[in-house]
């Protein structure tokens, strides 16, 4: 079994350090050129299925993906970006600035606590975590995503504790495969977007 895991191209919440969960934030003209790059990446691969984070910066990639490969899409909620609650929409300094309690509080215990009106990051990575357990069959899924997602699922197909997450950068653009076999499960790839 096959993983290629995309993030999408950098919007303007990304450019700006926001939280960017369920928000909605245009591509950057930067984020144009990167989508482009992960097409011409996935031209050449043997796709079986498709799935997408339902937000628009993931899912407008993943329609210009499945029209290039002739493929349908599978919308697939589990695959979108953690509830940022508060914090939505704000940088860090916003953030900690008009939430100080809450701020701290998610500080101290990212894993376990669960931001107002958000989510927890342990329930998040569970979601993710949840759904990629339901894929059993051979072949390769190609999976168009956001950074925190790849993340969840990177630390979880190579059998790493929640916590790992942090030892991966995924940055916007970017393209990962992943190899689950009987024997070991493996990274086989990480493609950043390089500009020329």
């Amino acid at each position: 079994m096959r993983f290629i895991l995309v993030r999408h191209g950098q919007t303007q919440a990304n450019q700006e350090q926001r939280y960017l969960g369920s928000t909605c934030s245009p591509y950057t003209s930067l984020g144009l050129r990167q989508n482009a790059h992960v097409l011409e990446l996935l031209a050449r691969e043997k796709i079986d299925r498709i799935y997408a984070s339902p937000r628009p910066r993931a899912l407008g990639l993943a329609e210009s993906v499945a029209k290039h490969l002739g493929k349908g899409i599978e919308i697939q909620p589990a695959l979108a970006e953690m509830g940022f609650g508060v914090f939505e929409g704000s940088t860090y300094l916003e953030a900690a600035g008009a939430y100080p309690k809450e701020w701290q509080c998610w500080t101290e215990d990212y894993i376990h606590y669960q931001i107002p009106q958000g989510e927890s990051f342990l329930r998040f990575h569970q979601r993710v975590t949840g759904f990629l357990d339901t894929l059993e069959s051979e072949g390769t899924y190609l999976i168009i995503s956001h950074g925190g997602v790849i993340c969840s699922a990177i630390t979880h197909l190579l059998g790493l504790g929640v916590d790992a997450r942090w030892h991966f950068q995924i940055p916007p653009g970017c393209l990962v495969e992943l190899v689950k076999e009987r024997e070991a499960n493996y990274m086989r790839r990480l493609v950043p977007y390089e500009e020329e």
